[in-house]
């Protein structure tokens, strides 16, 4: 009897954190679709969605308009995204970014 109770507690436990890992990755490809198809025209450089922490951290080139990005993000991420996550955006100069590349290489 306790085989049967301790077996099923386990596979309760085990279709519980699937199920919410299931959950975070199918919201955090939602969050990604959306900054992948900003990448370009808001001149991001980077992302992270952070997994612990709720937090995007974007740096995007300073030549760009950051308030134009939050525009985008605002229209085209979900009520419950935007409330899960708080947005960093760090403008960056990409000139300069190509130039510390090219002397680490």
């Amino acid at each position: 009897m306790k085989k049967y109770i301790f077996a099923s507690v386990i596979a309760f436990l085990f279709l519980g954190f699937s199920a919410n890992t299931n959950a975070f990755e199918s919201q955090s490809n939602n969050v990604k679709a959306v900054l992948d198809k900003a990448w370009d025209d808001y001149g991001l450089l980077s992302y992270q969605i952070g997994i612990t922490d709720p937090i995007i951290t974007i740096a995007m080139d300073e030549m760009k308009s950051e308030k134009e990005l939050r525009k985008y993000l605002n229209e085209n991420l979900s009520k419950s995204d935007l409330n899960k996550y708080d947005i960093e955006i760090f403008e960056k100069n990409i000139k300069e970014l190509k130039e510390e590349h090219l002397k680490q290489l």
